[in-house]
């Protein structure tokens, strides 16, 4: 069945073309939301969120989704490319908080209502699923629905936190790399690319910034763990080649490798 396309404002304010169900995105099949949404488009026993989602036109590298202090309206699921989420700091700077990928929810600020608590740009051409916040709380059946996916989604979300937050305060820069790489990896095969290859639009220094390493180690330590075999690098393009030293160094292990001579204490 074709898609029913109708021309509306745009999260953003622009006018683009919102497309609405049966359409499915390739990523439906992987978002965590789907069992309240597009397999239940056609049920009436069921909530739906088919008939209240939005699909504004892309947004391209650099574009805000929203900026910190920007009123709640949207809560927002990622159907194809990733973002990044940032803070201000009081001082000027910037922080990384987080990666949201294919099929992962972007504002979780809905919680709280209100304001937006950080920034959020697209890294890559991204596409996203717009669900109005006004629209969703007249619907207390569908809220509920969604509330009981947000207890579990920001359950995982805090123990993913704590992991980071533990590396961060006792782990060596090489655990904290390994974390994330072997996070990435997990996170990509679940949205439909299985296999040992992962591709890192972010920069060094966004991945620096979220591990709170300096730019030069990033760049010494994905030099350091080519050399090793962990892994092989082609500009943005990850292929892992040891799985299992990662996943050991990813699970705080200081251990040397296999050599003898790689992944010493910096």
């Amino acid at each position: 069945m074709a898609a029913e396309v109708s021309r509306r404002p745009a999260p953003d304010g622009s006018r683009s073309a919102v497309v609405q169900f049966p359409f499915r995105y390739f990523a439906c099949q992987y978002c965590e939301l789907q069992d309240i949404c597009a397999n239940a488009a056609r049920r009436r026993d069921r909530p739906s969120l088919a008939g209240i989602i939005e699909h504004p036109r892309p947004y391209h590298r650099g574009d805000h989704l929203f900026r910190q202090g920007d009123p709640v309206r949207y809560y927002y699921v990622v159907n194809s490319g990733i973002t990044k989420q940032f803070i201000n700091t009081a001082d000027g700077r910037e922080q990384v908080v987080s990666f949201t990928l294919v099929g992962e929810t972007v504002s979780l600020d809905y919680l709280e209502g209100g304001r937006h608590n950080s920034n959020v740009t697209a890294l890559d051409t991204t596409g996203v699923c717009a669900i109005p916040v006004l629209r969703l709380n007249r619907d207390k059946q569908l809220k509920a629905a969604l509330a009981d996916y947000l207890l579990r989604h920001t359950a995982r979300e805090i123990a993913r936190n704590h992991e980071l937050q533990q590396l961060i305060g006792q782990g060596t820069a090489e655990n904290k790399l390994a974390y994330f790489l072997n996070d990435m990896t997990q996170r990509m095969n679940r949205a439909s690319r299985p296999g040992d290859c992962v591709v890192l639009p972010m920069s060094r220094h966004d991945i620096a910034n979220y591990l709170c390493l300096a730019d030069e180690t990033i760049s010494r330590l994905f030099s350091r763990f080519a050399d090793c075999g962990i892994i092989k690098v082609n500009r943005k393009r990850i292929t892992i080649s040891d799985f299992t030293a990662l996943r050991a160094l990813a699970d705080g292990h200081r251990h040397r490798l296999a050599d003898g001579a790689c992944l010493r204490d910096c």
